[in-house]
């Protein structure tokens, strides 16, 4: 152990300590570590930057989300602008901080070892310096002579007997006070503080009522302050000091005032007043004079006249007194400040003097009027001038007059004496202070009669601002009132205007109710009910000082215009007759369109169009614009006039508008003009009583309401007019002619009519039906009608339509989508097979059923095939009518609907196509197993073998002329595919994997550029193949998972359509290679190329030639593959093998009893021969028979996976 002299901190001595029984061993790292001194000057925690500034990025944002709801757009838009800008940069210098402190525990470190070698540093230096003070100090000492008393004490008494008072008294403590002790030490002091306020202090009559406990004396002023002090000693000249104190009041309203401004003063500010109090209480008490100090520089202290009496406790109250009010002032403030965050803030101006004892609160401010013209402005300025807010409210902490009970407690107390201070007087004065000519009234008369004060236990700015609001807000609509019915006689009759007291809180004690809206429009004699139930409300905003107006109404919303009536009154409140007056015609506009959005349509009370434009509708008041929802471009305009309603439809078209110099709302396009961007393309006046809109024809000149019947009548006409017409332009455009032919309401009715119509169809037969509901419309809306020839010209099977196809739009009467249904009637038609049903639906003929569609296999149960669906949708654009060979073409779109139709034939047709090629391919070619499956058309299912099927449909552009894009899905069904897949063929939820799946899109490609046909003789000439290659491909799997041993099979990939290649390891591959009737094994790392003479000649077949020149391919290598080593081996091995097994196969035949199984044997081993024959062996593989392919391929395989697994990898 390293031993630590006895000047060393034992704390130190123990880090010094080193346990040296473990030689070559120190201490750790982290044990180092932890004894570094810990710095932090300079250092500042991340959490604290990060929180500070979500804080601070969260409180920006709130205020944002409460503020921005009372300013217009443009401030709106630059506020929030300002705040990303500055949430922004605080976000980036706060990403380059957290990106700095990565390095933080770094720099740490590295500022404790510096810290920790400096004390060290400072350590050394010490340690140098006091040996050599020790050096020093040993020269003068000297040893003293033995003092023989003391150590006689020592021993005898066991303590020092003569030491003196100045050694004893700082090391000896002195005995504690006993409990006795300290209570009657208290009780004297309580008794000499009572003696000293009966007999010597000056108390003022406030601080009269006064208790004494604990040692100190408690002074309660009411709704003011308490205040503790207590004396510096017992001596008469000991003055006294401050303790405690606690302000008497009672905070309301939100909780966090009395947070900030608690009872029990804070740290700080109780610091700042003990200070203060105790430098009050001791002005007069002299200091201690430091006898170090000469007394000429001392300060100087103030000494009290002859014949005046200190009264350190008025000062103290006079303080205290004037602290407890600012204090109140200061919450009256704070509450004034959360207010305006609350939505107050652009009409309450908070001002604090620089005394801070005068608060004043100017409410109903509004911003100086826009400066359009400056003459006329000064001219109605000087005119009628209108101040920019609307009164004040002023609290000050003023001088009053003493009660006099207090001055005769005062004079009492005083008993001759002049004390050096007088108690002081102060108060909460309120003031109301209206601003003259504030909606036009120059005088009030509440201001004189209303009483104010502030009540120290309700401390609550915003009640006592509201009771102010309220007054003033009473004789604002009080005057409005008088006005009213003095000036303007429409208003003054009875009942119209009435005054009603207002509950709402930020609402005026008074709201003027305006009924004039009801009686207005009972003028026709319907029941309209009680006419007082449709009123306008007026009342007085308490917040803003601006009118403000509401509809009660039994249909809400009536008056649209009550926001700019409003706006317009606030600005200039002269204008409030006429104002209100000018309401009369917006109203019976906006019951229009109330009505209009009642019946879910989009009405707008103008539009930007120019004045060149509006001239079209001739002289009227307004108008009102009803888009058609389906076509944006269209308006129903409701034209009012002075002898009732217009109605006109209207086209519109967009302008290009370029962007002025100009700002604010007109740039935004808000104002009274917004520039135009729009233009009145065509537009035309309906005629209700000629074109069979009897509801319509029936509005009385002089009468201004419209049901909600003939407006919706109105609406559905227009849009059957604008749906006619967009079909008829693109008729048009394609110079296709048509005929419009009006629509027979006693059309026959179908017996199919009903099942269509629950589909949402639209054919010949159920327009009529469709039309019943809206009789009056029949006259004038056609159905056209369009030559097959002409408008399916160039569009692939043209040919299979009858010559007249209808185009009809429908649900333009409808909330629905305005659908239009093309119809057309085929000449002939693939018929449709269901996916349930393996053979195509038979068309009902009359007579007795002949047994078709039903299952007559002997030993199964009969099954009887429901009868096909009279209408079929294989999709929602497409309905197909079996019986009447009728396929209609539905569109969403009125304004492409052609060229939805002619895509949509397209697809059709080329669908029946393939489904007829399908067809008579099988009859041809006698494919048993080739048979369509299921056929809609819009895909084509057909199996191309046993228990494996392809599904077609159409993609892409297909009114080219060109073949077109198809897209394929594989699947497996039956037996016969769930044995090569692995699963149960009992099992019919069992998932059938499809081989040629994997290799869709070269198929997909194949069908594009070839058609059909081939694409079957492709899927049947690869099937045995792709099966194959799925069977090593699982076995690969299996031996992987199960670990039995390592598969060199690694993959297995379609290099095309016919071009298979399986990949070994060691960069080893097999390719399959498919030709017309032959398949040709070879190695993949040797490339096939064109045929050589001798190839040629002695080739069996020409395909067999092309295989390969001279022996059969070349010596070329294939890229990155390496050459499979005795493959020609096993190529051998397996045609003497496949030889062999075929002549046992005949042998096993020809030995049969059976005549007819011997001839088959003959005929049997003539196909051996011949296919022996036709089997090629090549230098890197061998040419074979296609039906063979897969057995060989399969012995080839498993020899080569032998070879390859015997071998190793880089055998």
């Amino acid at each position: 152990m390293v031993s630590v002299g006895p000047d060393v901190k034992p704390a130190l001595a123990q880090q010094l300590v080193v346990d040296t029984s473990m030689p070559g061993e120190g201490p750790s790292a982290e044990l180092l570590e932890s004894e570094l001194p810990m710095v932090m000057d300079g250092q500042v925690p991340l959490r604290d930057i990060i929180t500070r500034i979500t804080q601070e990025i969260y409180a920006d944002l709130i205020n944002q989300s409460e503020t921005l709801g009372s300013q217009d757009e443009v401030q709106r838009k630059r506020q929030i602008c300002s705040f990303v800008i500055q949430a922004k940069r605080q976000i980036v210098k706060l990403l380059a901080i957290v990106k700095w402190a990565r390095d933080a525990h770094d720099v740490q470190k590295s500022m404790n070892i510096t810290a920790f070698l400096m004390d060290q540093n400072q350590q050394f230096t010490q340690v140098v310096g006091a040996i050599d003070a020790v050096r020093e100090g040993l020269k003068a000492t000297r040893l003293r002579n033995h003092d023989i008393l003391t150590s006689l004490d020592v021993l005898s008494t066991g303590t020092y007997q003569r030491l003196p008072r100045a050694l004893k008294d700082p090391f000896i403590p002195p005995a504690p006070f006993t409990n006795p002790q300290v209570t009657k030490t208290m009780s004297d002091f309580e008794d000499l503080m009572q003696f000293r306020l009966q007999m010597d202090e000056i108390l003022p009559a406030e601080m009269q009522n006064y208790r004494i406990s604990d040692g100190r004396v408690a002074f309660l002023v009411p709704d003011q302050f308490e205040v503790a002090v207590c004396l510096l000693g017992a001596r008469p000249e000991d003055g006294w000091f401050f303790v405690s104190a606690e302000f008497q009041m009672n905070v309301l309203g939100d909780a966090t005032v009395t947070q900030e401004f608690p009872r029990v003063p804070p740290t700080h500010l109780k610091n700042l007043i003990t200070d203060e109090a105790n430098g009050r209480m001791g002005l007069y008490v002299p200091l201690p004079v430091d006898p170090n100090i000469p007394p000429e520089l001392q300060p100087p202290r103030p000494k009290l006249p002859d014949g005046v009496t200190d009264a350190p406790l008025v000062r103290l109250y006079n303080f205290m007194h004037m602290m407890s009010l600012t204090y109140h002032l200061e919450i009256l403030a704070h509450q004034a400040g959360r207010l305006r965050s609350l939505g107050w803030a652009e009409h309450l101006r908070i001002e604090m003097s620089n005394d801070r004892r005068t608060l004043t609160a100017s409410y109903w401010l509004r911003k100086p009027p826009a400066i359009k013209h400056p003459a006329r402005s000064a001219y109605l300025a000087a005119r009628n001038p209108l101040p920019l807010l609307g009164g004040k409210l002023i609290i000050a902490v003023e001088p009053r007059p003493r009660d006099r009970s207090n001055s005769l407690v005062w004079e009492m107390g005083l008993r001759g004496r002049k004390p050096s201070e007088e108690p002081e007087s102060f108060g909460m004065n309120v003031r109301w202070e209206p601003a003259k000519g504030a909606w036009g009234i120059d005088a009030l008369a509440s201001p004189a009669t209303l009483v104010l004060g502030v009540d120290p236990q309700q401390l609550d700015f915003e009640a006592l601002l509201l009771r102010v609001l309220r007054a003033h807000a009473r004789e604002v609509v009080q005057k409005i009132y008088f006005d009213l019915l003095a000036h303007v006689p429409p208003l003054s009759m009875p009942g119209v205007m009435t005054l009603h007291e207002q509950s709402l809180d930020l609402a005026g004690a008074l709201e003027l109710r305006y009924n004039f809206m009801g009686p207005e429009l009972a003028q026709d004699g319907s029941a309209m009910g009680d006419p007082h139930a449709e009123a306008l409300i007026m009342t007085l905003d308490l917040r803003t000082g601006q009118i403000g107006m509401r509809e009660e109404s039994q249909l809400s919303g009536r008056a649209v215009h009550v926001h700019s009536a409003c706006t317009f009154i606030n600005d200039d409140p002269i204008h409030l007759a006429s104002a209100i007056l000018r309401l009369r015609m917006d109203t019976i506009l906006e019951d229009v369109q109330k009505k209009a959005l009642a019946l879910g349509l989009r009405c707008h009370d103008r539009r930007p169009v120019s004045m060149e434009d509006l001239q079209r509708f001739g002289r009227s008041y307004d108008r009102r614009w009803i888009q058609l929802s389906q076509f944006s471009e269209y308006y129903l305009v409701v034209v009012l006039g002075e002898e009732g309603f217009r109605f006109a439809l209207t086209e519109t078209r967009g302008l290009v508008v370029k962007p002025s110099g100009t700002s604010g709302d007109a740039a935004l396009g808000v104002g009274a003009n917004p520039p135009p961007t729009m233009r009145i393309t065509d537009s035309g006046w309906l005629q209700p009583e000629g074109i069979g809109l009897e509801g319509v024809a029936s509005i009385v000149p002089g009468r201004f309401r419209l049901t909600p019947e003939q407006i919706k009548e109105l609406y559905a006409y227009c849009c059957a007019r604008v749906s006619y017409k967009l079909v008829e332009l693109q008729l048009r455009a394609k110079a296709i002619p048509y005929r419009s032919i009006l629509s027979q309401l006693n059309a026959p009715q179908h017996a199919a009519v009903a099942e269509a119509a629950a589909l949402g169809v639209a054919g010949p037969a159920v327009l009529a039906t469709q039309f019943q509901a809206h009789v009056p419309f029949a006259r004038a809306i056609p159905v056209l009608v369009v030559d097959s020839e002409l408008i399916l010209a160039g569009v692939p099977a043209a040919e299979a339509a009858m010559p007249n196809i209808q185009i009809t739009p429908l649900h333009w009467w409808s909330a629905q989508k305005c659908q239009v249904v093309t119809s057309v009637k085929l000449k002939y038609v693939q018929p449709p097979v269901g996916p349930a049903m393996n053979t195509p639906t038979p068309l009902p003929t009359p007579g007795p059923s002949t047994g078709a569609g039903v299952n007559t296999t002997p030993g199964r149960p009969k099954r009887v095939r429901p009868p096909p669906p009279r209408i079929m949708r294989p999709s929602d654009s497409i309905v197909y009518d079996t019986q009447e060979a009728v396929v209609s073409f539905v569109s969403d779109n009125v304004q492409t609907c052609v060229e939805e139709f002619l895509d949509q034939w397209a697809k059709v047709s080329r669908m029946v196509i393939v489904a007829r090629e399908v067809t008579t391919m099988a009859k041809e070619r006698e494919w048993t197993d080739v048979r369509l499956l299921s056929f809609d058309l819009q895909t084509v299912e057909f199996a191309y073998a046993a228990g494996y099927a392809v599904t077609i449909n159409c993609t892409g552009d297909l009114l080219s002329a060109g073949p077109g894009t198809y897209s394929l899905r594989f699947r497996a069904f039956g037996p016969v595919a769930a044995r090569e897949g692995g699963c149960d063929p009992e099992d019919e939820d069992a998932e059938r994997p499809n081989p040629h799946a994997d290799m869709a899109s070269l198929l997909e490609n194949k069908m594009c550029s070839s058609g059909v046909r081939i694409l079957v003789e492709l899927l049947r000439a690869s099937l045995p193949v792709v099966l194959e290659l799925e069977r090593i491909r699982a076995e690969s799997w299996v031996s992987d998972i199960s670990g039995t041993r390592a598969s060199p099979v690694m993959d297995v990939v379609a290099k095309s359509c016919s071009w298979f290649r399986v990949l070994y390891s060691g960069r080893r591959a097999l390719d399959v290679r498919l030709l017309d009737d032959h398949a040709m094994l070879v190695d993949g790392a040797h490339s096939v190329s064109a045929p050589g003479p001798s190839a040629e000649k002695d080739g069996p077949s020409g395909s067999t030639a092309r295989a390969g020149s001279g022996t059969g391919t070349t010596a070329e290598p294939a890229g990155w593959l390496r050459p499979i080593s005795g493959l020609r081996d096993i190529c051998v091995n397996v045609v003497r093998e496949s030889a062999a097994a075929s002549k046992d196969r005949g042998n096993a035949i020809s030995a049969s009893p059976n005549r007819d199984t011997r001839r088959l044997s003959a005929g049997t081993r003539r196909e051996q021969s011949r296919t022996a024959a036709r089997v090629a062996l090549l230098d890197h593989g061998l040419v074979c028979p296609r039906e063979d392919v897969r057995t060989i391929l399969r012995a080839v395989h498993g020899q080569l996976r032998d070879a390859l697994a015997a071998a190793g990898p880089d055998g």
